[in-house]
């Protein structure tokens, strides 16, 4: 049975101070907040970081970070040959994303695992990828009936020249958005 290549990783629970502290590395960081909210400088980009936002410290990137409130983040240091993973690639991009409800869980799993003792090694190897793969993965959009409507309105279905009206019930977003000859709009 073939195995897979896990990069060599390694996983800690830090809290960040007042106090900005410059840092740069040979190995990636992905910081996973679990509590409270830290700010974070990655080679002259600005983020804000909270359970639901995460960051990539890409090899060789001057960051620091502070935090004004209690906060408590998993830090996971990652060799540098993971970074062509996919979701690693497009997060050297854009270093700041949201972190969606799949991540999430992997994350509130970890935590629980990592709060009963010490991560044993072959299940932070089993984690990561699981991890990377869910990071790779486009972060779902909520749908909503505004998107709907703002959809069906850009693609003409409003009346030219005229404003979209607002449905006040579900039921109603489609009759606002008809177009005009089969609308009556005294």
């Amino acid at each position: 049975m073939p195995t897979l290549e896990t990069p060599s990783v390694d996983l800690a629970i830090r809290s960040y101070g007042t106090e900005p502290e410059w840092d740069r590395h040979a190995f990636a960081q992905l910081v996973l907040p679990l509590s409270g909210t830290v700010q974070l400088e990655i080679e002259g980009r600005q983020g804000r970081l909270d359970p639901l936002h995460g960051a990539l410290v890409a090899p060789g990137a001057w960051h620091t970070q502070v935090s004004h409130d209690a906060n408590r983040s998993f830090i996971l240091d990652i060799d540098g040959s993971a970074m062509e993973h996919d979701a690693l690639a497009r997060l050297a991009e854009r270093p700041f994303t949201p972190l969606g409800p799949a991540v999430r869980k992997l994350v509130e799993f970890m935590e629980l695992m990592a709060s009963a003792s010490a991560v044993a090694r072959p299940l932070l190897q089993g984690w990561v990828p699981l991890l990377l793969d869910a990071l790779a993965l486009e972060t779902p959009q909520p749908r909503s009936r505004l998107a709907a409507l703002l959809a069906r309105w850009r693609r003409g279905r409003a009346c030219p020249g005229r404003p979209p009206r607002w449905p006040a019930s579900p039921t109603s977003v489609s009759a606002a958005c008809t177009p005009c000859s089969a609308r009556n709009w005294t």
